[in-house]
């Protein structure tokens, strides 16, 4: 099967305008991509979309029209109508504000006009949990993170630093995934496509009245589309070769993760890993891929692995109070080639470790003035950099290594 480009039917096309034209009308600032699973858009009442519940806005649930900030959610019946495969497809298809963007060795977005080689200025969790490396920041919206999973995406469009940390400058992406107890299902799909393309996902989800799980499973491989210079390349004149086109090879993409809930405490955890092969090496050069012996499994390219684990406590302590313990630990290892001209480039790695918690008090209060909830909390944090090495490349092969 073609896994590429996917035309969104009209009816879909007709429900994201009708949602989105009603957004700007409704809630002003807060411009919203709305189709709840099992929900005909055509049918629905008008004020029901106001009282969609987030969890992302003030790190609570609560309806959409209440939210502080501007707020677009993208639900899962939205992901499988157009067939985007990665977050990156879902946010620059869906999010005002949110564009393509481009880097030789890593997939990005932009916002708002915020340009980088990195993404490190967009925090993105799931279920809540930070995903964005501590050393390096960034958390890539690539194959790594599988949407077959998800029930929504909740985007905080604007800076949300005082309730996230220094990551979300720009925005905060909150990955919601399925209940199993909604789901109660098992399943497997293997996809091919052109280009080398090979993906097979998995799910497996249950749940009753006082425990639920979500188990999930993703493996993405693809040789790239090889295209031909001729050096008339309008955008990149004068060079001729062979270039590699979303490539990720050598270390493959994939996502392994469980979502478990037992009464009043969840625990996650999830082992990530995703690649992006250079079209281009330094200086928009074209190089020759083959040429480069593997350094640490990895080829031409920037490399990322992920391992997170976490549990949450939450309790109703009455009276409007409520407790939550959030205790986490997460790795990161950056490990790939910096391809240079003529075989040359650098070997990078290195690897953190993050361990953490985070606990925090709410009170719903309520008045003539209004009502809303106080948030008090706290969380330590320490990182430590565990391993760094560089090693140059001359032609191709492996030099002299350096910490």
């Amino acid at each position: 099967m073609r896994i590429s480009k996917i035309r969104p039917p009209a009816s879909f096309v007709k429900a994201f305008l009708f949602a989105s034209i009603f957004s700007a009308l409704a809630l002003g600032e807060t411009s919203t991509a709305l189709a709840q699973d099992g929900v005909d858009l055509d049918k629905v009442d008008l004020s029901d979309l106001l009282d969609v519940q987030i969890e992302s806005a003030s790190k609570q649930a609560e309806p959409l029209s209440e939210a502080p900030v501007p707020v677009t959610v993208i639900t899962s019946e939205m992901i499988k109508l157009t067939g985007v495969r990665t977050v990156k497809d879902a946010l620059t298809l869906f999010v005002p504000g949110y564009t393509e963007s481009e880097d030789r060795n890593e997939v990005l977005f932009a916002t708002r006009g915020i340009y980088a080689t990195a993404q490190q200025k967009v925090l993105i969790l799931i279920n809540g949990h930070r995903i964005n490396s501590r050393s390096y920041l960034t958390a890539t919206p690539d194959h790594g993170i599988a949407l077959h999973n998800v029930d929504r995406i909740e985007v905080l469009r604007g800076p949300g630093s005082s309730l996230y940390g220094n990551v979300a400058l720009s925005g905060v992406v909150n990955i919601i995934t399925k209940k199993g107890k909604d789901v109660k299902a098992n399943m497997a799909e293997i996809g091919a496509g052109n280009h080398g393309q090979k993906r097979v996902r998995i799910l497996s989800a249950d749940g009753g009245d006082d425990w639920d799980m979500l188990a999930w499973g993703q493996y993405y491989r693809a040789a790239g589309e090889i295209r031909s210079l001729d050096g008339n390349e309008p955008h990149n004149p004068g060079k001729v070769g062979d270039i590699r086109i979303d490539g990720v090879e050598n270390r493959s993409a994939h996502d392994f993760g469980i979502n478990f809930r037992r009464g009043k405490w969840t625990f996650f955890g999830a082992s990530r890993q995703s690649q992006a092969i250079e079209p281009y090496a330094s200086g928009s050069a074209v190089y020759d891929y083959g040429r480069y012996r593997t350094f640490q499994e990895t080829g031409p390219g920037l490399g990322m692995a992920h391992q997170h684990l976490g549990a949450k406590f939450e309790s109703d302590l009455g009276d409007g109070w409520g407790f939550s313990f959030n205790p986490y630990v997460d790795r990161t290892e950056v490990v790939g080639i910096l391809a240079g001209a003529a075989g040359a480039g650098t070997g990078i790695t290195w690897r953190d470790q993050d361990i953490g918690m985070i606990t925090q008090f709410s009170k719903n209060y309520g008045g003539d003035g209004g009502t809303g909830t106080l948030l008090v909390g706290a969380q330590i944090d320490t990182f430590a950099l565990t391993e760094s090495a560089m090693v140059t490349i001359t032609g191709g092969e492996l030099g002299n290594h350096a910490d």
